[in-house]
């Protein structure tokens, strides 16, 4: 018996997590983009997730009893829980009190996972440029990717949407990432400054990899918004 939640879909990019437990308390979280529920946003990966088993079942039994809500927002995701067989599952802008419950402590749980990563890569920002940095004690298979680069405000990750746009420029990668690896990824020229407020430029990774989780799909699309794309000692935005 394991415990599965799950969050992922709205607009492209989509979002994928999923933790699962098992009656141990011991488990994994995966995430493939964590927007907009989890930062940080710049790391994709597999954690090893320990917690209470018995208080995620009774909040996810409670969700399981309670009457299925509504159809949701396409936009904005959706939200699933797996335990005994059973499944339900909700809009994230429509929990019911039994499920926010539920979101809560797995939240929790989440937040506490990515402190102990198995097999991430984080996006790191350095001196204008971008790498990409393996974190954690095991390899991580990847596959070529792609890098778009926008513009947000300096004080906040923006919106995957703001970042996304039509030509992202390829990058190649090993076939496999290994604990303390890192690769330099080379950026295309930010896009022009159309507003004031949206000034600081960002970078949006794509790629593919493999999380070798039993249960979850083979291979999967990794995204991470990295942090602002700005000089140490001069401010690039402009």
């Amino acid at each position: 018996m394991t415990l599965r939640f799950a969050a992922g879909g709205g607009a492209p990019p989509q979002s994928h997590e999923v933790l699962r437990v098992d009656p141990g308390g011991d488990g994994r979280y995966l995430t493939g983009m964590p927007w907009p529920s989890q930062r940080p946003f710049d790391e994709i990966g597999v954690y090893v997730a320990t917690t209470d088993f018995a208080r995620l079942a009774e909040l996810a039994r409670a969700v399981l009893a309670a009457p299925a809500p509504g159809g949701g927002h396409a936009d904005a995701g959706g939200e699933s829980v797996e335990l005994d067989g059973a499944v339900a599952s909700w809009g994230a802008r429509d929990r019911s009190p039994a499920a926010e419950a539920l979101v809560d402590a797995a939240r929790a749980a989440i937040g506490a996972a990515r402190e102990h990563p198995l097999a991430a890569v984080r996006a790191e920002a350095v001196d204008g440029g971008l790498v990409l940095r393996h974190r954690g004690e095991r390899p991580l298979a990847v596959a070529a990717g792609e890098v778009h680069v926008g513009r947000g405000r300096l004080e906040r990750p923006p919106s995957p949407l703001r970042l996304a746009g039509p030509d992202p420029a390829p990058f190649a990668l090993p076939r496999v990432l290994g604990p303390g690896g890192s690769v330099p990824v080379a950026l295309p020229a930010p896009p022009p400054v159309d507003d004031a407020d949206f000034a600081t430029p960002y970078a949006l990774v794509h790629l593919r990899w493999r999380p070798e989780v039993p249960g979850e799909p083979d291979e999967l699309d990794g995204w991470m918004i990295s942090a602002p794309l700005v000089d140490s000692a001069t401010d690039r935005s402009s």
